[in-house]
């Protein structure tokens, strides 16, 4: 049998901090893809955006947006 005292002092601190810092590198690395897409986007030429079923208004739009604005269908 364990008890609490057989246990390293810290460790469910630990894994909770992993668990956090774990979880803002994902968010960091989303607004980050998103940050490049958004650039890609605002150099594609009138033709690929056509292609792609975008207008230049709508890349306007989608690249005024705030980064940590995302699509939550990721």
């Amino acid at each position: 049998m364990t008890t609490s005292k057989d246990t390293p002092t810290g460790t469910r601190g630990s894994r909770k901090k992993q668990g956090m810092m774990g979880a803002l590198e994902t968010r960091w690395r989303l607004w980050w893809q998103v940050r490049q897409e958004r650039i890609v986007l605002q150099q594609a030429s009138d033709a690929t955006l056509k292609d792609i079923g975008l207008t230049r208004q709508q890349v306007r739009r989608e690249t005024s947006r705030p980064f940590w604005q995302t699509n939550t269908c990721r």
